[in-house]
């Protein structure tokens, strides 16, 4: 039976249906714009539906008291509400339309879980103080909550589970307290939500966006955004960028953006103005182009780190220039950057513990810790491969009592720049390799340059081919250098000998390694007989390195024992007859000294006495010289 008006609203709208424009309430007193939810639901579904335009029913400021049910119900034309008010939940549960609008208006609830929507849903403007569902809804176009506010129940704002829009999901200027869930949502378009305030109590699990295995066709812009609680796009799917330029993420005892495992086409930007309280997690991501995080602020008050983003795979450059941390540790172990590691001008702060994490971390350009780079803690890049260059330069590294930074069995295809470096704590390089090797040795007011504080200084088994045209290649400073590590470590030592020899130039080389085997005597530990040989080597050949020493030392035996055959002649005695006279004296020391030269002297006389002694001492001092002789030529022979 056709609806019988009750109010003036109720008749305008009977009138005026078949016209298709818009069905103004608003010059009405309040009494006379309410409308019936049977009489709406007659023009949707009952016999008046004859008489509505295909243009459909578009209604200016209702009142409608009555719960609108029109679930599972097939409506043929288009449904509009501008600045309506439903008392009561609306009930649109698996229903079709071809289009449907609320408008800056009121709603209890809106319940719309499996409905579908040939065209655009539009909630833009309007306020649902209640539940609002969108639960494996099907929307054609688009979803354009703009302005939206919503204040949902059980902590939920709106549940919209597997919901599938063909284009763009827009939640712009969206205030909702409570979790937006959008899990395994699958959006055609993007998914905007740029200035938008979402909230949600503050708690452990407390979810203020919850877009776990969505997917996003195109991309994700959350700019200018305020967020407390929890926002999770863990294992989802972004065709396009993530751009959270200017928002503001608050979840200071738990994760305030957890992105495990996301795929994002292109840009991942977290930077430009983004601040977080909480967990940033991005371990096991994907993204095919860059990671921004330049100019962010991110500080984590609990046991837990500010950035995490082990094993994320960046396709481009991770960017984090003017980054700011404060609190737990930021995490890139066992990533893989295809471009560079730019951490310009960042400012990260851990105090006791480490800062910058990159323990195995693969990276096809250059790493880039310049511009103002400040550490409070351990810089740590153990076992990374480095595709370009390693460059410290115009920085900050401090972690008192412990290592500074730490890159062991590194591998840097190019240059390991240190210049101009404020460095309280420790250097550890061993094992690591490097094409070329540029300090600031020698150019800085202290000798030692950045490495003058370095405490400990540990250099061994670090190899490089060769220093830049730019440093320092003085011995004196390289020694003095190497003399900074924590105890004797002779590969430190072997290695710059290798350099200067490959170069060409051995006479730095020699005197390096007699440098190292001084070095050897005064910090290696030696036994007091060992210690004693070395002093006796360094003295008589220079380690073996100068063995004309030895026949200075030689000449030197023989002349003060021909003084004592001189005058002491009469303890000589002819070993034979036929031997008159005496030992010519300089004949006679070099005969006893040298074993493998016959004068006849040494033959010929016999020493008694005192002398004896003398004379024995001289036979093994020339065995001595003679063989340190020999050791040190066939070193020099095999040097050449």
């Amino acid at each position: 039976m056709p609806q019988t008006a009750t109010t003036a609203g109720e008749e305008r709208i009977l009138a005026e249906a078949p016209s298709g424009k818009v069905i103004d309430l608003l010059d009405l007193a309040d009494e006379e714009r309410v409308v019936s939810a049977d009489v709406i639901r007659q023009l949707c579904i009952g016999h008046a539906t004859k008489a509505v335009a295909p243009r459909g029913i578009w209604i200016r400021g209702a009142k409608v008291v009555e719960p609108l049910d029109l679930s599972f119900c097939t409506v043929p034309h288009p449904l509009r509400f501008e600045l309506s008010k439903f008392d009561e939940p609306v009930n649109l549960i698996g229903a079709q339309f071809p289009r449907l609008w609320f408008l800056s208006g009121t709603l209890a609830g809106l319940q719309a879980d499996g409905a579908r929507i040939e065209n655009d849903l539009r909630l833009s403007g309007s306020r649902i103080c209640g539940e609002a569902r969108l639960a494996h809804a099907n929307i054609g176009t688009q979803l354009v909550c703009l302005g939206a506010k919503l204040a949902g129940e059980n902590d939920v704002a709106l549940m919209a589970d597997s919901l599938e829009v063909g284009g763009t999901a827009f939640f712009d200027d969206l205030a909702a307290t409570g979790t937006v869930r959008l899990r395994g949502a699958r959006i055609g378009g993007q998914l905007e939500i740029n200035n938008a305030t979402l909230s949600c109590e503050e708690s452990d699990g407390c979810d203020a966006l919850d877009a776990e295995a969505a997917e996003i066709a195109l991309g994700v812009l959350m700019m200018g955004s305020s967020i407390t609680g929890r926002v999770s796009f863990e294992r989802a799917r972004i065709g396009g960028q993530l751009d959270c330029t200017f928002t503001t993420l608050m979840h200071e005892d738990g994760v305030a953006l957890d992105a495990d495992e996301v795929v994002i086409g292109s840009l991942a930007c977290l930077g430009n103005g983004f601040c977080a309280a909480g967990e940033i997690n991005l371990r096991g991501a994907k993204i095919g182009g860059q990671l921004q995080c330049s100019a962010a602020n991110l500080r984590c008050t609990k046991d837990g780190n500010p950035f995490n983003a082990d094993g994320i795979d960046v396709g481009h450059d991770f960017v984090c220039e003017g980054l700011r941390t404060k609190g737990g540790e930021v995490r890139l172990l066992g990533a893989k950057i295809g471009g560079q590691l730019n951490c310009s001008g960042a400012a990260l702060a851990n105090e006791g513990g480490v800062a910058l994490g990159a323990d195995g971390v693969e990276v096809g350009g250059g790493v880039f810790l310049i511009g103002g780079f400040n550490a409070t803690g351990e810089v740590r890049f153990p076992s990374s491969k480095i595709g370009s260059q390693f460059v410290c330069a115009d920085a900050s590294l401090a972690n008192e009592g412990g290592v500074a930074l730490m890159a062991r069995d590194a591998a840097i295809a190019d240059e390991l720049i240190i210049g101009d470096v404020q460095i309280d704590g420790g250097v550890d390089l061993s094992g690591a390799r490097a094409a070329i090797l540029d300090d600031d040795l020698g150019r800085r007011a202290d000798p030692l340059g950045s490495w003058a504080t370095v405490r400990p200084l540990i250099l061994e088994d670090f190899a490089y081919a060769r220093f830049d045209h730019r440093a320092n290649w003085d011995p004196g400073l390289r020694k003095n250098w190497i003399q900074q590590t924590a105890g004797f470590q002779p590969a430190a030592w072997q290695q710059l000998i290798e350099v200067y020899r490959a170069q060409g130039r051995d006479e730095e080389a020699t005197g390096t390694a007699i440098a190292m085997h001084n070095d050897r005597m005064a910090r290696a530990g030696l036994p007091w007989h060992r210690l004693a040989g070395r002093y006796v080597l360094r003295a008589v050949v220079g380690h073996g390195y100068k063995s004309w020493r030895a026949l200075i030392w030689g000449a030197a035996i023989v002349a003060a024992f021909a003084v004592v055959v001189w005058n002491w002649s009469e303890l000589f005695v002819p070993a034979g007859e036929g031997v008159a006279g005496s030992p010519q004296p300089v004949a006679y020391s070099i005969d006893t000294l040298l074993p493998f030269i016959n004068l006849g002297q040494a033959d010929d006389w016999v020493p008694t006495g005192w002398v004896r002694w003398v004379t024995w001492s001289v036979i093994l001092l020339g065995w001595s010289l003679s063989t340190l002789f020999v050791a040190g030529f066939t070193r020099i022979v095999r040097s050449v």
